[in-house]
């Protein structure tokens, strides 16, 4: 064998196989520097085929490599990153701040250099930094507000450095945090009302806050949605309107808001408690009572709501068009009012200048407008006063007689029903010239019309005597009473005088006297009770017709001169306050003297 041979191909570096790695790059200084001068060869290549490898790069295009200008013992030098750009991962450029769930997620797509890659990035206010980051992972990031991304600079394992050809003005719109800042109220609302719930909210990002009002009807425990139509309006506001809260009781309403990627949020809930319907389940009455007396009207009502403490006022009208709110103590029409704010309202001391007045109760809630009784009218009777008081009456023995007396009871203003005005009398009897008096009663069978009822506000009663014999010097008087003026209104007293039945002892006797000469007819009478006087009568037609002569008080008429009374009737009469009765036989004859 003969010595080796070699064939020399370029010119090596002088430490070429002693396997340094000056840049570190994990290639040795052999392969980077072909040539030995000191210079890093990109390309090896034989460009003109004369089987010796040509240095460098033709930069210049003129067919031959050009000498290598790298530095071999630069890590950076040629192998560095050399453009990164920054992408968003599935589009997610729109993302709810602080919410966990929902993350921006970007990459940085980075050419040469030597990985692991440290990556810094800034959204205008921090900076951020990978370490250890691969071309192509996924970096997540939260922000608090809209940003833009942009990189800051790549830096490679052997810490080179990337900081031109950057793409960035990765833009990151942030929604939210959302929040209601005023919660809605709770609201106490009247049957057939319209009421609202509001709420205010806060959007700290971009983004458009969506609302939309939810309704509970048990408690809480479930929620649904509300739309608009029927009592509801702007269920997607931030007010929503109830036009009526009849038969929503113990409803809760609440809004959720939400943007396109925040998750909804829910308001507190507030709940809708309704008062009423108010019902007038009692009307008052109209009330009758004597002046002086009290009075007295009720009513009631009912709330149909489970809520709502209801009040009342009393109101009165003197015409029953225009109303005025009662308070307690002294008030219209002189009367003394009490207990004006409950049911019941009382009058005291009232007078005939309320007569005609009426009487209302209002009802209320705190929430529900006043709802009014029916109207109930006031009837003041009396008082009683006796218009016209029985006269004194005299009558003989056997005869009839009549008592009247006359009340009024109208009051102030004549009542609107008659029958509302009903007068009670009695008669009653004295025996003792008025010293005790007592109901009369028709035990002897003489009496009618002792007691009764008038209707009306005036009136006049009799009371009638069929024989006042035995009667006399009794006295007689009336008594008013009313269901309402119950005290008794006594008239003055009426005296019965009674004149007796005449019986004659003596009637006069026939006389015969001479014409011209005097003579004297004399009779006797006397009466039971009473007095009485003669009065004589004459006929001059045997008794047919008579002719009165005059009274006389001791029974006897005197002929002074008989003349011209030849062939007359005498008669004698007892007078008393209503007849003459009683005559005597006709008179002889043959008295004369002779001539």
């Amino acid at each position: 064998m003969g010595p080796a041979l070699y064939e020399w191909l370029g010119i090596y570096s002088p430490s070429a196989w002693s396997c340094h790695d000056c840049d570190g790059d994990g290639i040795l200084n052999a392969f980077e520097d072909t040539d030995g001068d000191g210079i890093y060869d990109a390309f090896v290549e034989d460009l003109n085929g004369n089987g010796i490898l040509d240095p460098g790069e033709d930069a210049d295009n003129d067919g031959y490599l050009d000498p290598d200008i790298s530095a071999i013992c630069d890590p950076c030098d040629p192998f560095h990153p050399e453009s990164a750009a920054i992408e968003l991962i599935g589009g997610a450029d729109v993302i709810c701040a602080n919410d966990l769930g929902d993350t921006a997620w970007f990459k940085v797509i980075i050419e040469g250099g030597w990985p692991p890659y440290t990556v810094n990035y800034t959204d205008g206010t921090s900076n951020y930094s990978e370490t250890l980051y691969y071309s192509g992972d996924s970096i997540a990031f939260v922000p608090t507000e809209s940003v833009t991304l942009d990189l800051i600079s790549i830096i490679d394992s052997f810490n080179c450095l990337l900081d031109t050809a950057l793409t960035g003005g990765l833009v990151i719109e942030v929604h939210g945090p959302i929040d209601v800042t005023n919660q809605p109220d709770d609201v106490v609302e009247c049957y057939g009302n319209a009421t609202s719930f509001c709420i205010e909210t806060e959007n700290l990002g971009d983004g458009t806050v969506y609302n939309k009002w939810q309704v509970s009807t048990d408690a809480g425990a479930t929620w649904a949605d509300i739309q608009d139509g029927g009592v509801y309006d702007d269920t997607d506001s931030l007010c929503v309107s109830i036009t009526d809260v009849a038969n929503k009781h113990n409803y809760q309403f609440r809004c959720k808001i939400f943007t396109d990627v925040c998750d909804t949020v829910y308001s507190s809930a507030a709940l809708l408690q309704v008062e009423g319907p108010i019902n007038i389940s009692t009307n008052p009455s109209d009330f009758t009572n004597c002046a002086t007396e009290t009075a007295s009207f009720s009513g009631a009502a009912v709330n149909a709501g489970a809520v709502g403490t209801m009040s009342y006022l009393w109101q009165y009208s003197e015409d029953g068009n225009s109303w005025t709110d009662l308070a307690n103590g002294a008030g219209p029409g002189g009367a003394t009012y009490s207990t004006v704010a409950t049911t019941s309202v009382g009058l005291a001391g009232i007078t005939v200048g309320m007569d005609g007045w009426y009487y209302r109760m209002k009802v209320s809630t705190g929430q529900c407008s006043f709802v009014y009784t029916n109207a109930a009218r006031l009837n003041v009777e009396g008082t009683i006063t006796v218009a016209d008081d029985p006269d004194n009456i005299s009558n003989c023995a056997g005869s009839e007689v009549y008592f009247v007396a006359c009340y009024d009871n109208s009051g102030d203003v004549y009542p609107a029903d008659q029958n509302l005005t009903v007068t009670n009398y009695i008669w009653q009897i004295s025996t003792d010239g008025g010293g005790t008096w007592a109901n009369l009663d028709n035990s002897t069978g003489v009496y009618s019309g002792i007691s009764g009822s008038s209707v009306g506000g005036t009136g006049c009663d009799t009371l009638a005597i069929t024989n006042v014999e035995g009667l006399e010097g009794y006295q007689y008087r009336i008594v008013y009473t009313s269901p309402t003026c119950a005290a008794p209104v006594n008239s003055a007293a009426g005296t019965l005088t009674v004149s007796g039945n005449a019986a004659f002892s003596d009637d006069p006797n026939d006389i015969t006297v001479c014409s011209g000469s005097g003579t004297t007819f004399s009779a006797t009478a006397a009466i039971a009770q009473g007095t009485f006087g003669f009065g004589w009568q004459y006929s001059d037609d045997n008794g047919v017709t008579w002719d009165t002569i005059d009274f006389v008080a001791d029974g006897r008429i005197v002929l002074a001169h008989s003349g011209g009374f030849s062939g007359l009737r005498y008669g004698r009469a007892h007078r008393d306050q209503r007849s003459w009765y009683v005559w005597s036989p006709l008179p002889g004859s043959g008295q004369c003297d002779g001539l």
